[in-house]
């Protein structure tokens, strides 16, 4: 994702008649007139000099805009913010992993918005959505901005396609895990959504061209997001919707002024440097008639000047831009594509999820939360059984009642003679740890699919862990962090007297 401050980020449409929402936003603001918008002021004498002294503040600042704080300090909190946001969603590796792709991302804007001559350029994360990257550029040329948008998502599905191939070659898992990771995260920013990179570029070559559709199609955007994150319960993402969808107004208001500003005036679509005083005095008065105040403060001023400016200047790309960089989306997509099959080539990714049993002092990690069970084992023990399923395959931990340490060792070797006999043919065996314990570990073949399966007496119970193969055959690395995850819990602290 692409946030620009104090850049051009919404395109006034094509010149024409100015509709019947400019008189009813003339209504709206009956300290501003038809004369106001032109330059000049109908206020009273007493009022003037402070309306020429907030003039003069919003203009500076509107010539001159503040320089942002230094971007690595800013980039270093937001990230411990976002950190602490998706601890409980995330382990720590996964989310060094989820920075690292964002950062990727992000670089990719940056690195664009430099090269291109843009100010005050910035990379910061933002709590419970994701990354953005800001830079200010007014009245950049449409192809600068296609570039800058694309250079965020095509680097990274490029980059994760041979990442994919060689997961799928040398069965990695750190592979397969950063290649999903950069693939699908990169394709869904070029989804045509707003505010989205993909649903930025649309916007830009397509829906810039009448303002009506711009609007049209944020409002939509907007919907989109706020119905699937309240769906899926995602509510960061259902506020990111009410968020889209409350500017959408706003922005037709500013469109639909800066049209009729510029078809009064088209010398306001020159460079800021290069307006003359009643210009700007027009832009501030637009200004004061977006805000909410009757009288806005400086700096809300000079950035409702800025959007008026922006929306002026912006033209749509021509066909032949409009076209190469559609192109260039349609390649980014079907690469997008290819990489989802190499994905299906490769090791299995699973959302690792620990489960505890508090009673029993275990917990390990399943791909998904695991069913409970009670049910009695080949030793005629009563077994607790937690089985989670994913791609086919299952993934079972079971243990024993607490067992007296004199028979704890015979009750495990019953054990393991019953699942040995149990199974077609035992292909291999050895020596393995569970929960620090020592176990043996037993490579089986039951009614035509492997087994891996590891027992062992662990924290005074008899611990079998298990993983059933599924149709594309035994995933032995998520066996093997499967059977690693097992840990034992700390003892609860006394109760207090």
């Amino acid at each position: 994702m692409r946030a620009a401050a104090g850049r051009p980020v919404r395109h006034a449409g094509l010149a024409g008649r100015a509709s019947r929402g400019t008189r009813a936003w003339r209504r709206r603001s009956p300290g501003v007139s038809s004369g106001a918008i032109e330059g000049s002021s109908t206020e009273g004498e007493g009022a003037r000099p402070a309306v020429d002294q907030a003039f003069a503040e919003a203009r500076a600042r509107f010539l001159s805009p503040p320089r942002a704080g230094a971007a690595g300090w800013v980039l270093l909190a937001t990230l411990a913010l976002f950190a602490v946001s998706m601890l409980h969603q995330r382990s720590a590796s996964q989310l060094l992993l989820l920075v690292g792709v964002l950062l990727f991302h992000e670089a990719g804007h940056w690195v664009g918005m430099r090269a291109l001559g843009y100010a005050d350029v910035r990379i910061f994360f933002i709590p419970f959505l994701g990354a953005a990257a800001s830079g200010r550029d007014p009245g950049a040329a449409p192809w600068k901005e296609g570039v800058v948008l694309l250079l965020g998502p095509v680097p990274g599905i490029l980059l994760s396609l041979p990442l994919l191939l060689f997961a799928a070659a040398a069965r990695s898992r750190l592979a397969a895990d950063a290649g999903s990771l950069l693939l699908v995260l990169n394709a869904l920013n070029l989804l045509p959504i707003a505010p989205l990179d993909g649903g930025r570029l649309f916007q830009r070559v397509l829906f810039s061209r009448h303002r009506l559709l711009e609007v049209l199609f944020l409002g939509g955007a907007g919907l989109g997001l706020l119905a699937f994150g309240v769906w899926h319960r995602d509510w960061p993402l259902a506020v990111l919707g009410v968020l889209v969808l409350g500017t959408a107004p706003q922005q037709f208001r500013v469109l639909q002024l800066a049209h009729q500003l510029v078809c009064r005036d088209p010398g306001l679509a020159a460079p800021p440097s290069e307006l003359d005083e009643p210009r700007l005095r027009a832009l501030h008065d637009g200004a004061r008639a977006l805000s909410i105040l009757s009288e806005p403060k400086a700096a809300g001023a000079a950035f409702s000047m800025r959007q008026l400016h922006d929306a002026a200047r912006r033209r749509p790309p021509s066909l032949g831009i409009s076209a190469l960089l559609g192109i260039c989306w349609a390649g980014a997509m079907l690469a997008a594509f290819l990489g989802l099959g190499l994905i299906a080539l490769g090791p299995r990714a699973y959302a690792w999820e620990e489960s505890r049993d508090g009673e029993a002092g275990l917990a390990a990690q399943f791909p998904g939360k695991p069913a409970r069970t009670t049910q009695m084992g080949a030793a005629s023990e009563q077994l607790v059984q937690l089985e989670a399923s994913a791609g086919g395959s299952a993934f079972t931990l079971a243990f024993t009642e607490p067992i007296p340490e004199d028979v704890l060792p015979d009750v495990s070797e019953a054990m393991a003679a019953g699942i040995g006999g149990s199974a077609d043919g035992v292909l291999d065996a050895g020596e393995t740890t569970l929960g620090g314990f020592p176990a043996r570990r037993y490579r089986m073949r039951e009614e035509g699919r492997e087994l891996l399966t590891a027992i062992g007496a662990v924290n005074g119970r008899v611990v079998v862990m298990q993983v059933r193969a599924g149709p594309r055959g035994l995933d032995l690395d998520a066996a093997e962090h499967f059977f690693g995850s097992l840990r034992v819990l700390p003892p609860p602290p006394p109760p207090s007297p």
